[in-house]
Formats: structure tokens, sequence, C-alpha cells
């Protein structure tokens, strides 16, 4: 779904695009907003996962062998992982309040699922 220049400078999203978030919700079960992070935060986050990753599993290969090879680590609490844009972004806040009603509840430290070449299907599953 894509948000207007105006709803991503402001931080508000119009009701054309609350009713539409609704309805997509309803009929697929999720909403993706297309851009809603700068090219250039999807790209330094993109860096710091991958960077964190490698050296998560370089001392244990035989870990990520075992898990086919689908890498899961959280992040360090640091920027960019910390970056409110990713963490509280006042659009999809507000998108959240909207659809979720008040009182939705997130935790942090929130953690990485990456699905890596060579990966097998996974069941569906709960994380912890």
């Amino acid at each position: 779904m894509p948000l207007t220049a105006q709803e991503k400078s402001t931080g508000e999203p119009t009701s054309a695009s609350s009713d539409l978030a609704k309805q997509t919700l309803g009929q697929q079960g999720f909403v993706v907003l297309k851009a809603v992070l700068a090219a250039v935060c999807v790209a330094a986050m993109r860096e710091t996962f991958t960077g964190d990753l490698q050296n998560h599993y370089a001392s244990n290969p035989q870990t990520l062998a075992k898990q086919q090879p689908h890498g899961c680590f959280q992040p360090p609490l640091t920027m960019p992982s910390l970056d409110p844009q990713i963490i509280a972004n006042p659009v999809v806040f507000q998108l959240f309040e909207q659809l979720l009603r008040q009182g939705f509840f997130g935790c942090l430290p929130y953690g990485c699922n990456t699905t890596l070449p060579g990966s097998q299907e996974q069941n569906v599953h709960r994380n912890h």
C-alpha cells in the first residue's frame, strides 16, 4: 500500500489510507506499506544486520547448519537497530491503533530471523 509524501512527512495517515489498510488487513491478513522507510535507512539496516548475522555465526557455523540455514540473532540495542523510524514509526503506530485499537502491545528487544540461500521450508511455528 503506497503512502503519500505528506503522510510520510507528517507521520499521519489519511482516512483513505486508514480505510485501505483496514480493508487490506481484513482481506489479506497483513498490510505492506511501500517505501515507509527511506532507502538509506533500509540500506543501513541491511548492512548492519548482515554484518551482525555473519559475526554471530562466525565462531559456530555448525549451529547455522543445524538450523537449515535459518539465521537468527537479537540485534544490538543501538543505532540503527533502534532508529525510531523503525521501532516507533508514527504512521505505522497510528495505523496499529486504528486497526488493533489502543492498547496493542509490542516489545523490545526484537529478534531477526533470516532465511539464507539454501534454506529449507519451515513449518508454521511460534518464535519465543
